[in-house]
Parts: structure tokens; sequence; C-alpha cells
């Protein structure tokens, strides 16, 4: 009779199943832990990065000129992005043992031209909410103006954008990326769980999430301005789990944002409209309830632009495989396996 070692006794029966204790932490068919275990440990860690890079946050500028200002909330944003997709890496690396790719991240033809798409989807809702306001009377154009000149209002704009790609990017890669996969995969492995549920299960709860870190602690902001972000993060969240890639989120993300630059619902320097409301606002800006509306609409509108593009494309629409099955590192690129049994 062979010997057993303590190891092996401790984590494996007589026959060399793994004890049904270990089995609720860990799935031996995938060899990584559980949902659950890999949502808290991936939080602490995601957390532990984000928290280390906002705690540094330089100034490389002196001075008080609007270009200044700009490159300083440029440099100070910096560590947060790279703590965020710090944590998201090494928790997709070493707790998931997935490839980054698995993310959404993709990123062949389709993925850029899915993230253009994005882009004119986001200022169209923007722009949208922006003609109506005004049209309506909710909204008062004050001026129209370039600060400091063309040149200089060329590098503000610049600047904005690039500012909101470091905000953007992380927050789609967290959000989208990390957790409607897991959660979708996880649940999806549920025999009882409809795949469209588990998929639609890690919208909703990132929307949740979404509307809770844009208005925890802002006495400012409205239960409007929670609405408006948490439909958005529907919005997002079901442009990843049709398309499998987040070149679409973050496009149309990052398209919402920069237009609200650009078009004054968020008033920067980079700013070419000045709006005045008519009425009480969501937040410090001239965002009135009704403009709200209108962006959900348009985000309605979006979706159904978007679900087009997948059908038009793939011939159906569907839960993108990718969302519900991970392709783990220890099988290799281009492996892919199933989802939590």
């Amino acid at each position: 009779m062979t010997s057993r070692s303590p190891h092996s006794i401790l984590f494996y029966d007589s026959e060399q199943r793994l004890r049904w204790a270990w089995r609720l932490l860990w799935n031996a068919q995938q060899r990584r832990p559980r949902l659950p275990i890999r949502l808290i440990v991936g939080f602490i860690l995601i957390f532990l990065f984000a928290g280390i890079g906002n705690s540094y946050s330089p100034r490389i500028a002196s001075g008080d000129g609007a270009l200044i200002s700009v490159i300083n909330s440029i440099v100070g944003t910096v560590p947060l992005t790279i703590g965020i997709l710090t944590g998201v890496y090494l928790a997709s690396r070493w707790i998931d043992r997935r490839w980054i790719t698995g993310l959404g991240f993709d990123t062949d033809h389709v993925w850029w031209r899915e993230l253009v798409v994005g882009i004119a989807l986001g200022l169209g809702i923007t722009a949208l909410s922006v003609i109506v306001a005004l049209l309506a009377g909710w909204n008062t154009l004050s001026s129209f103006q370039l600060t400091n000149g063309p040149l200089q209002w060329l590098l503000l704009a610049i600047g904005a954008g690039i500012f909101q790609l470091l905000v953007v990017v992380p927050e789609e890669v967290f959000v989208r990326g990390y957790l409607i996969t897991n959660i979708t995969e996880g649940l999806d492995g549920l025999s009882a769980v409809p795949r469209v549920v588990a998929a639609g299960t890690g919208v909703l709860l990132t929307s949740v999430l979404f509307y809770y870190t844009h208005t925890a602690g802002r006495s400012e902001v409205t239960i409007w301005f929670g609405l408006m972000a948490g439909s958005l993060a529907i919005v997002l969240g079901i442009a990843y789990i049709l398309t499998g890639n987040l070149a679409l989120p973050i496009g149309l993300h990052f398209g919402v944002n920069f237009a609200g630059v650009l078009f004054g619902t968020n008033q920067q320097p980079a700013s070419v409209l000045r709006l005045a409301a008519s009425g009480p606002t969501i937040s410090n800006s001239p965002l009135t309830n009704e403009v709200v509306i209108v962006r959900i609409i348009g985000g309605a509108l979006s979706v159904g632009v978007f679900a087009w593009w997948c059908w038009s494309r793939d011939g159906q629409l569907r839960i993108a495989p990718s969302v519900t099955v991970p392709v783990l590192r220890w099988r290799g690129r281009g492996n892919e396996y199933d989802s939590d049994p």
C-alpha cells in the first residue's frame, strides 16, 4: 500500500478526489479559485493598488494657468490609472489564471473599428442631449469661445482627451472587463441559470457599483446624477456582453465624457460652449433632470445601434462566448475551457 503524504491527505480523499470542503473554494477542473474567492481576493488586490496609486498625486508644473492645470491633472491621475490596471492584471494572471486578452482586449482590426463606433455613439448621445436642451429651453447658450485662442485651446482639448482616457480605460477594464466577465462566467456555469440571466446579473450588479462610486460622498449631486451614471453603466455593460470586447464600451464612455467637456455639460477650459441652466441641476454642471432623461433615451437608442451592428456582423444576437468561456493560462493561448461547474 502506497503511503500518502500529509499534503495529499489534507486535500484529497482516498480516491484522490478533492475533499468537498476544498471543492467549495477551488475549481479542480479549471485549476483556479471559485467565483466568490476570485471576486473577494481580486477586489482586495485591485483596491490595494488603486489606493497606493491614489495616495500619490504629483504636480510637475507650478502656476494657475489653464494649460498648467490640465497638465497637472493628467500627471496626477497617472498613478491611480497605473494602480488600477496593475491590480486588474495581477488579479487576472494569478487569481483568475487567465490571459489579459480574455478581458476584452483582443485588439484586432474589429476591436479598433468598434472603438471608433463607440466614440461616435458617445459623441452622439451628448450632442443629442445638448441640442434638445437648447431647443427646449432647459439650457441657454451663454457664449461660444476657444480659451486663450485656437492653438492653446487645441492643446487644452488634447489634454482633456488624454485625461478622459486615463479615467475611462481603467474604469472599463475593472468594471466591465474584470467584474462582468467573472460574474458571468461563474453564474453561467450553474445549470439552473440561463446565460442571458448570468450576463444580465453581471451588468446590473456593476451598474449598482457604478451608481455608488459616482455618488458616494458627493453632496453636490442628486439622485438624477446617479440615475444617469447607472443607466450609462447598463448601456456600457450591454455593449460589452454583446461584443466580448472593451472597445465599444471604452469608446462610448470616452465619447460621452469628452463631448461633455467640449459641449459644456462638464465645464472645463477646453469647453467650446458655455451653457446655463434654466432650472435645478443634478450637480455642479448645467445638466437638468430633463437632460438626464434625454441622455437615457440616447443610451437606449445606442443599444439598438450596436445590437444591429452585432447582428449584421455575426448573423445573430447572443452573449459573446469570450465573456462566458475563459481562456486560461495553463491551457495555453487559444485554448478555451468550460466555466465553473
